[in-house]
C-alpha cells in the first residue's frame, strides 16, 4: 500500500515537472495592406533620393556645349573659358570633323555660368593679336589660348550648340547705338576699330568692312554711340580722314597734324548743314565723299541737343549758361574780389533767370551791385531791372543786349501748384537726375530736395523740368549746403 502511494506521487511530481509553453497574442495576424503600405514608403524614399542624386548631378557637373571653329587656333583641352577676365569652364575635347573642314570643340560651363550659354551667345579663341587698330590677348603668350565668351540677351533660350567667331567681336553694343553703313569706292581709311570724329571728337567706330554683295563698293558696318545718334541725319556728309594735312600756298607750305591714332587707323569725319535733316534709323546708307573742303564743313553750326537731354518730353530742355557774380568786398581796409559761380536759364525774351544770389551778393540790400559774367558779356547788375520772387530772380535785359545764341522760349515756363514728377537738367555733359514727386516737400516758399540725392554746388541755378510737359517749373538753389527747388511763381 505503501508502495503503491509512492509510486503515485512520485508519477504526480514527474508530470509537473514537464514544461508546458504558453503562447500569448496581443493581436491577430499582420495584414498584407500594412506590409505593403511600408514597402511603397521604402520605393519612395529610394525614388526621392535618387532623384536627388540626378539633380545634384547636374548642378554639380555644369553644362556641355559644342563649338565649331573653321580654325583652332592652337586651342587644347583643359584650356579654359573665360568671361570678364575669370575662368567659367573649360574645354574637354578639340577634333576635326570628317570632312576636314570644321574644328569642334567640346566645352563644359561651370554650373553657376551654364546661364551665359543662350541663343545669339558668341564664343570666340583669344589670341595675341596687336594692329594698328587694336592690341589684345597679349596676356595668352604666357598663359596660353582661351576660349572668350560674350553672352546673348538675358532673356534668350537655353542653347548649347554655336558657331565660333573667328575673331573677338568688336566690343558689346551699347543699348540705343546706332548702325549705319558707309560706302566708299575703295577701302582707305576704312577699317574696323577706326573712329568716327565730329568736329574731332570720337562719336562711334567703324565694326566691320567688307565688299557689297554685287563686289561694286566697300561696305564699313558703322556704329554710333547713343549719346550722339542726334547729331546723324538723313543731309550730314561723311568724309575719310588722314590726319595729316599738306598745302602750298601763297604763304608758304602748311602742315596740319592730327593726333597720332588718327595718323594711324585713319578714320572718318562726318559733318551736318546748319538746317539738319530727318534723324535716320538703323541701316541707313551714306556714301563717303571724296575731295570735300573740310574747313567749310566745320562751318557748319547746326543746333542739335545731344545725349540723354535729346531724349526730354515735348522738345528741347532749358538754354543753361554757366555764370559768375563777381564784386568788391572790404576786408580789414583791404579790398578783395569775389565770385559766385551757378547756372543761368537764357529766356528768349525776357532776359535771365535763376537763383536770387546770382544776381545779388548781398539779397538783403539790392542796392549793392555786382558784375554778372554770362556767355562772354559783363552785365553790371541794376536793382531796378531785377524782379524778385522768393528764392528766384529775373533779370530783364533790353532788345539789344538778349541776343542769346540759343534761348529757352517763355512760353514753355509753367508756374506748379505743388511738387510733381521731373528732371534736374544742366547741360548735355552731366545726365539729368529724376527727382519723384515723393523726393520734393513743399516747405514755405521751396520744395526740400530729399538729401539722398547725388547734388554738389556744380548744381545749384540748375532747370527743373517737369516730365509730364517738358515745361520749366522751377530752378535748383543751394542755401547752406541744403538744396532746394525754387518754384516759379506768378512774378518771375
Amino acid at each position: 500500500m505503501n508502495d503503491e502511494t509512492t509510486g503515485g506521487a512520485t508519477g504526480a511530481l514527474l508530470e509537473s515537472d514537464i514544461p508546458v509553453a504558453h503562447v500569448r497574442t496581443s493581436q491577430g495576424p499582420r495584414s498584407p495592406s500594412r506590409r505593403s503600405s511600408r514597402f511603397w514608403f521604402v520605393t519612395a524614399a529610394c525614388l526621392f533620393i535618387a532623384a536627388g542624386l540626378v539633380i545634384y548631378s547636374l548642378i554639380t557637373t555644369g553644362l556641355n556645349i559644342t563649338i565649331r571653329f573653321d580654325n583652332g587656333h592652337g586651342i587644347q583641352p583643359g584650356d579654359a573659358v573665360r568671361f570678364r577676365g575669370i575662368d567659367i569652364g573649360k574645354v574637354l575635347t578639340v577634333e576635326l570633323n570628317e570632312q576636314l573642314d570644321v574644328v569642334t570643340v567640346r566645352a563644359v560651363l561651370n554650373p553657376a555660368s551654364a546661364g551665359l550659354a543662350r541663343q545669339s551667345s558668341q564664343f570666340w579663341i583669344e589670341r595675341p593679336l596687336l594692329s594698328a587698330t587694336e592690341v589684345r590677348g597679349l596676356d595668352t603668350l604666357v598663359g596660353g589660348r582661351f576660349m572668350g565668351i560674350a553672352p546673348g540677351p538675358l532673356d534668350g533660350p537655353r542653347q548649347v550648340d554655336f558657331d565660333g567667331l573667328d575673331s573677338a567681336p568688336s566690343g558689346e553694343v551699347p543699348e540705343g547705338s546706332l548702325e549705319i553703313v558707309l560706302e566708299a569706292n575703295e577701302r582707305g581709311g576704312l577699317q574696323r576699330g577706326a573712329p568716327v570724329l565730329y568736329r574731332g571728337l570720337k562719336i562711334g567706330h567703324i565694326v566691320s568692312v567688307a565688299l557689297s554683295v554685287d563686289a561694286a563698293t566697300v561696305e564699313a558696318r558703322t556704329l554710333i554711340l547713343p549719346a550722339f545718334k542726334q547729331l546723324v541725319r538723313g543731309n550730314t556728309v561723311f568724309w575719310e580722314t588722314s590726319g595729316i594735312d599738306l598745302s602750298v600756298g601763297l604763304s608758304g607750305l602748311r602742315l596740319s597734324v592730327d593726333t597720332l591714332s588718327t595718323i594711324v587707323l585713319g578714320g572718318v569725319s562726318m559733318a551736318t548743314p546748319d538746317t539738319p535733316g530727318q534723324l535716320v534709323t538703323t541701316g541707313h546708307r551714306f556714301s563717303v565723299q571724296e575731295n570735300v573742303d573740310d574747313e567749310k564743313m566745320l562751318r557748319w553750326k547746326p543746333l542739335i541737343q545731344i545725349g540723354e537731354l535729346a531724349e526730354l518730353p515735348h522738345g528741347a530742355p532749358p538754354t543753361l549758361a554757366r555764370a559768375a557774380l563777381r564784386w568788391k568786398e572790404s576786408v580789414l581796409g583791404i579790398r578783395h574780389t569775389r565770385r559766385r559761380q551757378g547756372w543761368l536759364v537764357l529766356l528768349d525774351q525776357s532776359g535771365i533767370l535763376g537763383p536770387i544770389d546770382m544776381f545779388l551778393f548781398d539779397p538783403a540790400d539790392p542796392s549793392r551791385e555786382g558784375v554778372l559774367e554770362v556767355e562772354g558779356r559783363q552785365i553790371t547788375i541794376r536793382a531796378d531791372q531785377l524782379q524778385i520772387s522768393g528764392t528766384l530772380a529775373r533779370y530783364r535785359l533790353s532788345e539789344s543786349e538778349n541776343e542769346w545764341a540759343a534761348a529757352f522760349p517763355v512760353d514753355r515756363l509753367r508756374f506748379p501748384s505743388g511738387p510733381e514728377d521731373c528732371l534736374i537738367v544742366t547741360s548735355s555733359h552731366a545726365p539729368p537726375i529724376p527727382l519723384a514727386t515723393n523726393r520734393a516737400v513743399a516747405s514755405g516758399d521751396v520744395w526740400r530736395i530729399d538729401p539722398s540725392l547725388a547734388l554738389g554746388p556744380d548744381w545749384h541755378g540748375a532747370a527743373v523740368v517737369a516730365t509730364a510737359d517738358g515745361c520749366l517749373i522751377g530752378i535748383v538753389v543751394e542755401q547752406q549746403g541744403e538744396f532746394h527747388v525754387g518754384p516759379l511763381r506768378g512774378s518771375d
